[in-house]
């Protein structure tokens, strides 16, 4: 059976627009991003590296604080500690083991992942 192509005007919270769950392995080095059409993607820590070059913030004393350039950088990161769904399922806030946080919205790990999705391939350098 033959999928047909994913279009940004057809996703919505009933396919990939959200996330059922994701799941964050034992080891800490990959994350399974379930879409609530049951479609899911593995995604190892490697390749979450190089989808963002800084953090989105800091874990400071149990707060998130805006991120300084000159405090850390994602690529330090040896784990993922721990996970969570925000924004109404529609992304996932990671904490990474030296205190590196990103958000992972839907179209991002389809733009990585998903060969069907218009805009896959959207992290390659051109």
């Amino acid at each position: 059976m033959i999928k047909k192509k994913i279009y940004d005007k057809d996703i919505n919270f009933s396919n990939y627009g959200s996330f059922k769950k994701t799941i964050l392995s034992k080891d800490g080095i990959s994350i399974t991003f379930i879409f609530t059409c049951n479609d899911n993607y593995v995604v190892k820590i490697s390749s979450l590296k190089k989808w963002f070059k800084s953090p989105h913030y800091i874990l400071q004393e149990g707060k998130l604080i805006n991120f300084n350039r000159r405090l850390h950088v994602v690529k330090d990161a040896k784990k993922i500690i721990k996970i969570r769904c925000i924004l109404l399922r529609t992304a996932i806030r990671i904490y990474f083991d030296n205190n590196a946080v990103n958000d992972v919205c839907w179209d991002t790990v389809l733009m990585a992942c998903e060969p069907r999705y218009e805009h896959y391939g959207g992290f390659k350098k051109k």
